[in-house]
């Protein structure tokens, strides 16, 4: 039992290490996190990030919580930032490569196939030619 009379005191502690800033007030200790004081982003993702201040209001005769927390629009911003910074793009056929189960879609994956249900594809294209969707996020 100890340690549960400890845990308190070790969060605490270890939450000031990471944090941005530590405030304290009469009634509270505030910790403030940053995507990049949590390492969700890279520095160069910075610029993604809006300077926001935001503070805890508290309204007199209300019951004090043991924990509030505020999650502003950086910590979407943030996420975000890093997977349209990723400059892959991802390949269909390349997805079907991976399993031979799916080599069916591969092969099916051609001007012929698409022709049947548009035509003109296939006459301003050609037949048999291969096709491929490409995806990327950046």
């Amino acid at each position: 039992m100890p340690v549960f009379s400890l845990a308190p005191a070790i969060a605490l502690y270890y939450g000031s290490s990471i944090a941005e800033s530590v405030h304290f007030t009469e009634s509270s200790i505030e910790y403030h996190f940053s995507p990049v004081s949590l390492k969700l982003v890279n520095k160069i993702h910075e610029d993604y990030l809006k300077p926001i201040k935001s503070e805890f209001k508290y309204e007199s005769g209300e019951e004090n919580s043991a924990l509030s927390v505020i999650l502003e629009q950086n910590f979407i911003n943030g996420f975000i930032a890093n997977f349209v910074k990723i400059d892959k793009m991802y390949s269909l056929r390349d997805f079907l490569s991976n399993d031979p189960r799916l080599s069916i879609f591969k092969q099916l994956l051609t001007s012929t196939t698409v022709g049947m249900a548009l035509p003109s594809f296939k006459e301003e294209y050609g037949e048999g030619k291969p096709l491929d969707l490409l995806g990327t996020l950046s």
